[in-house]
């Protein structure tokens, strides 16, 4: 069974919708690179740059990755019966993930390796030299650490869908068993980053999610939540928002697994809200989503180098910051829009390839 319109141009909008939290969490600017905080006096314009950008970059959009796991998850199992179904989406994710993967993880290494020859810029960039990386130190920077970072969605898709098939047994066969497991793990942070070797428990959560609703909740995608509810909800989940962001304020360690369960109870109510309340709004209707892809995989160095650039001229104050944090986005969102009509004009077939066939 095909997904009919509605819920199509449902999940394009959400998903353009997604990219751009995506691209306001990577804006977040009130640390450095090493993890220091960009002010040497915290005035109370610092303190607002900083509540405001814990708020968004931190807090609301954190939603994004999660749900975007869910949406790959969804598509994946729609339609999904046996291997031969599963040998059928492995060769097509192959044309839409993982060639759109390495080639816009080695363009950036390329874009890196000319900026870092040249004399302005190569005291700009603090990852390590192209040229000295060798084989495996290439390799490691094309797939396993994306110096395209925001990529890193795209490689742990990979891992996640080569293993669907434990995923479709375990939602399938042992559901309760697996969801109360993979919950548990995600709750706890084991599978945070690489802690339990490739098992990440966030996208292997939320791929469940989307798999669970692409084999027994379908009926569930096409109703519609009343406004009243979406309104408590809604309230609930500003409240926790707030308070969970006050707590990352005070810097307090003995808080951390406070603030951790919060911000899993924003991502849970967030994805809920934004795929509730698309049903009364404009979103379905973006006429952008033909260049969501694009957004995503090159959006930065693009983005990061705005950044740098708008410090260098406004200076570093708390009013900079926000300032920079809105306008960076925007000015990096109008750059890739241009970029993506000029592709699509000139190079059609080219761009097909490598955007996965997202034209």
């Amino acid at each position: 069974m095909k997904i009919n319109n509605s819920l199509s141009s449902k999940i394009k909008g959400i998903s353009f919708i997604l990219i751009i939290m995506v691209i306001y969490v990577h804006s977040y600017n009130i640390l450095t690179g090493a993890g220091k905080s960009i002010f040497l006096v915290t005035d109370n314009t610092a303190n607002i740059a900083i509540f405001l950008q814990n708020i968004f970059a931190q807090g609301m959009f954190r939603s994004a990755v999660p749900m975007f796991f869910a949406i790959s998850g969804y598509l994946f199992f729609k339609n999904y019966r046996s291997i031969r179904d599963y040998s059928k989406k492995i060769r097509n994710r192959f044309k839409t993930i993982a060639i759109p993967f390495i080639f816009w993880s080695t363009l950036v290494i390329l874009i890196y390796y000319i900026a870092q020859a040249t004399i302005f810029t190569n005291t700009h960039f603090t990852s390590a030299y192209i040229r000295d990386l060798g084989v495996y130190g290439f390799i490691e920077a094309v797939f396993l650490n994306p110096y395209n970072y925001p990529l890193w969605f795209l490689r742990d898709l990979m891992l996640v869908v080569l293993f669907a098939p434990i995923v479709y047994f375990g939602v399938k066969k042992i559901t309760a068993i697996w969801f109360i497991s993979t919950i548990a793990l995600w709750l706890l942070n084991i599978g945070a980053g690489t802690k339990l070797f490739f098992y990440k428990s966030e996208a292997i959560l939320f791929f469940s999610v989307g798999a669970y609703f692409a084999i027994y909740g379908q009926k569930y995608l096409n109703q519609r939540m009343s406004q009243n509810t979406l309104l408590y909800l809604a309230i609930i989940y500003i409240l926790v928002l707030l308070a969970k962001t006050y707590m990352m304020m005070l810097i307090d360690t003995n808080l951390l697994f406070v603030i951790s369960i919060m911000q899993k109870i924003i991502i849970i109510l967030g994805i809920f809200l934004l795929w509730n309340i698309s049903d009364y709004t404009w979103i379905s209707k973006v006429v952008l989503t033909n260049y969501t892809f694009l957004f995503y995989v090159f959006h930065e160095p693009l983005l990061m180098l705005i950044k740098k650039v708008c410090f260098y001229f406004l200076g570093i104050s708390g009013i900079s910051s926000i300032v920079i944090y809105i306008i960076s986005p925007l000015v990096t969102l109008t750059f890739l829009f241009f970029l993506g009509i000029l592709m699509k004009s000139y190079f059609p077939k080219f761009t097909f390839i490598i955007m996965g066939g997202r034209v």
